[in-house]
């Protein structure tokens, strides 16, 4: 059987849904994991009743250090907040979760990318 690598996924730009009807909205760009990233990403991971993944902080903390590589319209009140992984924490904790979500999504190998 032949897999399906993920090696050459490019970076794609991200809008989160609450940001989308907004004039300025933040946008993410998102780089798929690797296979140890993702690793990384799911240690301690569990899936809960509702079928729902759910990563633990370290996780959305590894996923969101190796899958942003740059933002837009992100600010504090001072100004622009350059995007660097120590800025990570100044974003709202449910955009920290959907932004981890996204991009282990972006990651995960789909049953599509099997081959017989």
């Amino acid at each position: 059987m032949a897999i399906k690598t993920i090696v050459g996924i490019t970076p794609y730009w991200y809008t989160p849904d609450e940001e989308k009807e907004e004039s300025n909205p933040a946008r993410f760009r998102l780089v798929p994991l690797n296979s140890e990233q993702l690793d990384q990403a799911m240690e301690g991971a569990k899936i809960e009743g509702d079928g729902l993944l759910r990563l633990t902080p370290n996780g959305i903390r590894a996923a969101l250090a190796a899958g942003i590589s740059e933002w837009e319209n992100v600010a504090s009140d001072e100004g622009a907040l350059p995007c660097i992984q120590a800025n990570h924490k100044y974003l709202p904790w449910v955009l920290r979760m959907s932004l981890a979500s996204e991009i282990v999504n972006s990651a995960m190998l789909r049953e599509g990318d099997l081959k017989n």
